[in-house]
Parts: structure tokens; sequence; C-alpha cells
């Protein structure tokens, strides 16, 4: 057997048969890179016919898509191993289609790929993307330390990912508050931000975090961004297209969006839409008719100066945290802080182990008085509240008050939304078709020294109109009934 010369290993007999044939013209080149794309652990297929791969990649097994750089180096360097000469795009682009229709065409069952976070039996597991393929496996009776290669569970681990630090036994969560200095319910209302963050299946909540200049609006949003999902890049600037929203997502499991300065109408649906879960059709390639399917739903943070939540649906779906202006001496360096919050992020870890144990253990005895659009997350933290050192029912409490705060701050922002809540303030009832309501709000207007535009609603979109702000009406108990007949009669009226 060859004896290992420096850093160069010898060839295995698989290798050597390999270049042999090569060389007598036994194998094309594609052929030479498909048999030794067999040296990948296993092939598996998803729910979406995207094809991975468990490759061994400095002696560590990792799941990744055929279709990804790492996959295309990983066979690329596998050739080269035996050749010492590159091997064209075409060649690895050939046996990556070849592998994709085998692996397609012959799979009778499909695999589920996660990203960070699942749920499998009843269990939660998270994903550290750690070189140990470590990953945390919690029950309703505790949380233990699992390789990945023990579980029968695919997770994907994108090279922008960063590791989560391992937690410890008996952890403390207590140490996280002295890194959001907040006043209690806003800090009661991030550390449920952070703990609906590891639902395994969404829907998620937005958190938007608004202040000045010097409010520690981003780093506040990286502090979090490291404890649930740590990556190379840890806040981004918005994306223009929803497109590249979907591209973001993919390889983030919370996204944080930084110094925005406005949401149009388009990318606030697109934000909504993907905490709560959406799917976005494209064609895979210019020239085909197939079509690929994304999905995706994720949790969300957005700050900023400016007030974010616009739209009535966006606001509804977020938690609002208004920043204050940082006194000099709660300021700490910069390097310092970060020094100290990593010091203390394994027992902060632990500690939110040993809150998801406590929510697996009591999630299906919670029953909600009301169902909301976000009742998974309330029933989710509501689960902790005893853990957590809440009174019951006072996470609700806090919550519903945030959101009544949020559509407060919402009228301001909206003409309609306002001219409506000073109305029925006023007269409990509105009632007419929409030239009569429109002639009463604009009215009501200006006698609060207002003057809308002459055309600022068109009659015949009022409906719609009223439709979009619908949730901020509903926080303040107005409420809106549409009638169809001759009239169209819109009816709105405040609960007694």
């Amino acid at each position: 057997m060859p004896k290992k010369v420096g850093n160069v290993s010898p060839l295995t007999s698989k290798q050597q048969s390999i270049k042999k044939r090569a060389e007598k013209n036994q194998l094309t080149i594609s052929e030479v890179l498909l048999k030794l794309s067999d040296d990948a652990r296993s092939y598996f297929v998803t729910e979406s016919e995207e094809v991975f791969a468990t490759i061994p990649i400095n002696k560590i097994n990792q799941t990744v898509d055929i279709s990804s750089s790492t996959f295309k180096q990983w066979l690329r360097n596998q050739y080269y191993i035996i050749f010492k000469k590159p091997v064209s795009n075409s060649h690895i682009q050939e046996v990556i289609d070849t592998i994709c229709a085998r692996e397609v065409m012959g799979s009778k069952a499909k695999k589920k790929i996660h990203f960070r976070i699942c749920e499998e039996k009843g269990k939660l597991f998270i994903d550290l993307i750690n070189d140990n393929q470590d990953v945390i496996e919690i029950s309703e009776s505790g949380w233990n330390m699992k390789r990945q290669q023990e579980l029968n569970i695919h997770f994907e681990r994108p090279n922008t990912s960063n590791s989560i630090q391992k937690p410890i036994g008996n952890g403390d969560l207590s140490k996280l508050r002295k890194y959001i200095p907040l006043e209690e319910n806003d800090y009661k209302l991030v550390l449920s931000f952070i703990i609906g963050c590891f639902m395994p299946d969404g829907p998620y909540p937005i958190l938007i975090l608004q202040g000045s200049q010097g409010s520690g609006k981003s780093t506040l949003s990286k502090i979090i961004k490291s404890i649930v999902d740590p990556s190379v890049v840890m806040a981004q600037s918005p994306p223009k297209k929803e497109k590249d929203l979907f591209v973001a997502a993919s390889y983030n499991h919370l996204l944080v969006f930084d110094n925005l300065s406005g949401i149009d109408s388009r990318m606030s649906d697109a934000l909504c839409k993907l905490s709560t879960g959406i799917a976005m059709v494209s064609k895979k390639l210019f020239t085909d008719k197939d079509q690929a399917t994304m999905t995706a739903k994720k949790p969300l943070i957005l700050n900023g100066i400016d007030y974010i939540a616009k739209r009535s649906d966006l606001a509804d779906r977020s938690i609002i945290i208004n920043l204050p202006k940082m006194s000099s001496e709660s300021v700490q360096a910069e390097k310092d802080l970060w020094k100290n919050f990593y010091n203390d992020l394994p027992d902060i870890l632990g500690g939110i182990c040993d809150v998801l144990s406590v929510i697996l253990r009591d999630y299906n005895s919670i029953k909600l008085e009301k169902n909301s659009r976000m009742a998974d997350f309330v029933k989710w933290v509501t689960a902790a509240e005893s853990w957590l050192g809440y009174g019951e029912g006072e996470f609700i409490k806090c919550y519903e008050a945030n959101k009544s705060d949020a559509a407060l701050e919402s009228l301001e922002q909206n003409l309609l939304a306002y001219s409506i809540y000073e109305l029925v303030k006023s007269n409990n009832k509105l009632r007419g078709n929409s030239t009569s309501i429109l002639k009463q709000l604009r009215d009501k207007l200006k006698t609060l020294g207002i003057e809308p535009k002459e055309n600022w609603i068109a009659a015949n979109k009022l409906k719609d109109s009223i439709t979009r702000v619908e949730p901020i009406l509903n926080r303040l108990d107005i409420y809106y009934e549409y009638k169809r007949g001759k009239e169209r009669t819109h009816i709105l009226y405040k609960k007694s």
C-alpha cells in the first residue's frame, strides 16, 4: 500500500481504478464524476423535489443541496485529488443534472429538509450548526445534546450561517435582562418574541424596534439574532423585490432588516405573508415551462427611526417597541458589551431551553379565551408564563395593550382610519352609501382642522379602503359591515 507523502494521502483502490480506466479512455470525464459522486453518504429528495446529498467535508457529514456551490466544490475536489487538474463547469453541471434525474425519478419517499429548528414526534430540535454536528433535543421532560448523525433528521447548513453557542444545564435566563434595558412590559414582549422564534412552524410575530439615533435599535436586533440564528450577515438592508426577500429567507431563520425609512405597500404585504407563511411560484429557468415553488415562514425584526407599520395588516402582526434614547450612563463600550454578552450567552441559552421544555409540556393544556391572527404565538408564550414568573394571563394583557397602542399610532398615519374613529367615537354608528359616508368623513376632518384632497378616496374604492384599515378599527372596538343591494350600504359601529 503506498505511503502518505507530506500532506498528500494515497489514492484509494477505487480512485486508482477510476484513474486507470480514464487513462485508457474507458471512462469519459462525466462518467468519472458520476462514479466519484457515489462517495456521498446518501442522496434524498425533498417534498419540493430538490435533491440533497450528505457528503463528508473535513471528516464531518454535511447535508447540502446538490445545486449548491458546496456540492460542486466537493465534486470538483474529488476529481482534482485523482487527476491534479481542473474539470469544466459543463461537466459538473451535466453530472448534477443526471443525479437529479436519477433521484427524482427513482425516489419513492420524499423527505423533509429543515433549517435551524424543527419538531418531530413531539420533540423540538435546534441545530447549532457547529463543526461537532451538535443538535439540541428538547422534550417535555428536559433537554440534552445530540449529534446529528444520531437523529433521522436532515438539516441544511448554508455557509452563511454561524453556530449557536452550546447551552449549559441549569441556565439562567435572567442574565438576558441587563442587555435589554427597557421598561418591564416592553422587556416581557421582547423576551416573548425571542421565545416565539423557537416555534417550529409559526406563524411568527414581527418585532418592530423604533427609536431615534442612539437608542440601540441595531444592537438589540443583533443581540436577538445572536441568540436565535447567528449568521455572517447579522442585519441587512430591506430587499426591493419580493423574490429577494425569499432568497434572504432561504438562508436565515430570523431575518433582521436594519434602518428602514419606509416600506411600500407591496413589500409590506410580502413581509406580512412571510411571517404567517407564503409560497412563491416562478419558472425554474427563463426558457422553462416547469415551475419552482418556494415556501417560507419566518420571524422578522424591522428597525428604523420612522414609524414603520403604516399599513394596518403589518401593525396587526407586529410587536412594536418604541426605544428611548440611551443615557450616557447606560451606554457600554461596544467591545465590552459583546464580550460580556457572549460570556453570558450559554447561561441564557440554557434558560431558554428550560422554557421551551415547559412549553412542550404545557402547550396542549392552554385554552385561549379568544382567537386572534397570532393565536399560535400567544398560546406558545402563555404556556411558559408560570416558568417565567408571570401572573396568569399577564402576557396576553401586555400583548393586547401593545397592539391597542399600535392601533392608536396607526391612526395618525392613516387619514381614513382616523376620520372613521373620530366620527364613530362621537356618534357610535355611521351608516350610508359611499358618497354619503365620504361626505361625513370629510366634514369631520374639516372640524378637526384637516382639509383632505378632493379625490382622497374614490367612492367605488371605499369598501376596499375600509377593509384595509379594518384591523386597526377592530383594535379600537369599531366594526364594519357592508350590505349589498341597491344602496350598497356601509355600516361602521362601536361595540357597547
